[in-house]
């Protein structure tokens, strides 16, 4: 009997079921906002229950399926009819093998994915995903389908892993970047793989978990002197209070107005802190009224 364990947003106890959609019995799912899968077997039918509830996921920002999963289905082919609504930031899925036809075409906001262990990646599985700057593979290049990411963004990396996912180094990471750069993607003498640049040297974001809130980022790695864009989106009845950035070894990074900041040298973490939004309000010149919004502070 496949037990997949499923953890919603930040709760701390998985919810148990044969399949997504059972273990997600009972959960508002316009609510959810991330999902960890980290035991059983992700079959297809998962993945068909996901896209057939893609509109009603419409806060899902972060799906992840972890390592200690016992296998994972291979994403089927779709078209015109993505697994993941527009709003989907980040995906990492470890086992997984191939990524069918134009899996991910409709996540318009998707900014990272990682598949340490994909061997083939579907035609037009990316096509025109503007956001999506970091991408995150093997060692092994996968073999890619056409158009596989015609028209992404301009500026996007490569991140070679593990297959835990973790970024490659030292001699590891040299060997991965010149496989890639070995592929005839049409042009073998540039350090690109299908437009993604093959940088030795790139640095983490790492966003800390906080309460009441989240905060995405249009970089999960990035060079120096990268533009890298933080959004901070507080639940319902909150605001954001602060937001920091600061180098892992010490020091300050400036954000701008826009929530934006230069990468540095080094890697670098993000802290926001979300509060209670309070809405004070006086009724015929006399009655106070507070609430989280003016529809409660009027209820």
């Amino acid at each position: 009997l496949n037990e997949l364990q499923v953890f919603v947003n930040n709760e701390s106890t998985a919810r148990i079921g044969t399949s997504l959609e059972s273990a997600l019995s009972g959960v508002t799912l316009g609510e959810i906002t991330s999902l960890t899968i980290t035991g059983g077997s992700f079959l297809a039918t998962d993945w068909y229950w996901l896209r057939a509830k893609r509109a009603d996921l419409k806060a899902l920002m972060y799906f992840t399926i972890t390592g200690g999963i016992s296998s994972v289905a291979d994403i089927p082919c779709t078209y015109d009819n993505p697994y993941f609504g527009g709003q989907i930031k980040e995906v990492s899925v470890a086992k997984v093998a191939k990524i069918g036809d134009w899996a991910f075409s409709g996540c318009y906001t998707i900014t990272a994915a990682s598949f340490p262990q994909v061997t083939y990646i579907g035609n037009y599985a990316f096509y025109a995903r503007y956001d999506l700057h970091n991408l995150m593979l093997g060692a092994t290049p996968p073999i890619v389908g056409a158009g596989a990411f015609a028209h992404c963004a301009e500026e996007r990396f490569l991140v070679p892993v593990n297959a835990d996912g973790v970024p490659l180094t030292n001699s590891d990471l040299t060997a991965a970047l010149n496989a890639y750069k070995a592929i005839d993607d049409g042009n073998t003498n540039d350090s690109l793989w299908y437009g993604w640049k093959l940088v030795e040297t790139l640095y983490p974001i790492i966003i800390n978990s906080t309460d009441n809130g989240m905060v995405s980022t249009s970089h999960r790695y990035a060079p120096a002197n990268t533009t890298v864009k933080l959004t901070p989106t507080p639940y319902v009845g909150y605001v954001l209070q602060s937001l920091s950035c600061d180098k892992q070894g010490g020091g300050g990074v400036d954000i701008n107005m826009g929530n934006s900041f230069t990468m540095p040298n080094e890697g670098v973490i993000v802290n926001a802190t979300f509060v209670s939004n309070v809405l004070y309000l006086t009724v015929n010149d006399s009655i106070a009224k507070s609430g989280t919004s003016l529809e409660s502070a009027l209820d």
